[in-house]
């Protein structure tokens, strides 16, 4: 009998100190930073949704915000501290999404609302191609949103990150550097959570590229004309097919009313994408029905989606510069 219980912890042992090593190892590195507590919750891995992070961020955070930036990526170059500079006695933060959806954007803001943040002035984007898909589903898994216990929500990241395990992962576990595919290491701003530091840190301004960054730029996008990559697009208008389903419709009303309770002076800008398809008619006027004047639609054919250079090379997001510019035109 001892001897049968000594060679049953002869193969015992090993894995299990195996796997308590991996798990003190993931604990220590907490690459979705569930676990620890971190200074700045920045889109670190490629594989963290950063509306996830700014969720965390924003509970953590003691700031007393009074404004808010909610949309999807192409929100990013709506820098907070550049609406500052705009917008008398405001405190923003930036709230983005990858792909965000009204739902999200819903969810978003009514969790601003139950924190007893003063919602004074609101930013949002609504992109044509993700805001209303999935009856608007909300894409950003916290814990407040979806019921689940922090418990489940960590174990569910644990099990994520080693379904699939890869070199990078396992230099993530030890400490190393990733590739670049996985690893854009942005560090957000600490107060307003731009999205990288570097953008407003010096002033309160957005920070234009310089000329041997434009050129270079420049011979990019060119580059990607000649191969085709930035196809031609229709020469007349070409509308959206109808998205806003009824339970969206709700979501877009229920936003509404949480402005409305607080007052709030908003923005809501229908994105410049390189697609140009216009917004369809019925869809914006349900839009505008619900937010009135506030509505500001840079979808279709205009100065902004007709200059290819006003796009970064993935085609899919538009440059700060034209978010400026469009801010500029709306808030006086």
């Amino acid at each position: 009998m001892g001897k049968f219980i000594i060679t049953c912890l002869r193969f015992l042992i090993p894995p299990t100190i195996a796997f308590f090593t991996v798990v003190i190892l993931y604990i220590v590195q907490d690459p979705y930073m569930d676990i620890l507590n971190h200074k700045n919750y920045s889109w670190k891995y490629s594989f963290i949704r950063i509306g996830e992070l700014s969720t965390k961020k924003l509970l953590k955070s003691k700031v007393a915000y009074n404004s808010f930036v909610l949309g999807s990526s192409r929100s990013l170059g709506a820098h907070a501290c550049y609406l500052e500079s705009k917008i008398p006695k405001s405190k923003f933060f930036h709230y983005p999404e990858w792909g965000e959806t009204i739902g999200g954007i819903h969810a978003k803001l009514a969790l601003i609302d139950s924190l007893n943040f003063r919602i004074d002035n609101l930013v949002i984007f609504l992109d044509t191609d993700c805001a209303f898909i999935e009856d608007g589903k909300n894409r950003t898994l916290h814990p407040v949103f979806t019921g689940k216990t922090n418990l489940e929500y960590i174990k569910d990241h644990f099990f994520l990150f080693f379904s699939e395990l890869s070199m990078d992962d396992l230099k993530i576990l030890l400490g190393l550097t990733p590739s670049l595919a996985i690893f854009p290491n942005w560090e957000s701003e600490l107060e307003t959570n731009d999205a990288k530091k570097s953008y407003c840190e010096k002033k309160k301004e957005d920070p234009l590229i310089n000329e041997q960054e434009y050129k270079k730029r420049i011979s990019t996008i060119d580059s990607l004309v000649q191969s085709g990559f930035f196809h031609k697009r229709p020469t007349s208008e070409v509308y959206e097919k109808g998205q806003i389903s009824q339970e969206e419709r709700l979501l877009l009303i229920k936003t509404k009313q949480i402005l409305e309770k607080n007052h709030s002076n908003f923005y809501i800008i229908i994105s410049p994408l390189y697609s140009q398809t216009k917004f369809d008619k019925v869809d914006f006027s349900i839009i505008k029905e619900t937010f009135g004047d506030k509505v500001y639609d840079y979808s279709g054919i205009n100065k902004y989606t007709a200059n290819v250079y006003n796009y970064y090379a993935d085609k899919k997001h538009f440059q700060h510069s034209v978010t400026k510019e469009i801010i500029d035109s709306i808030i006086k």
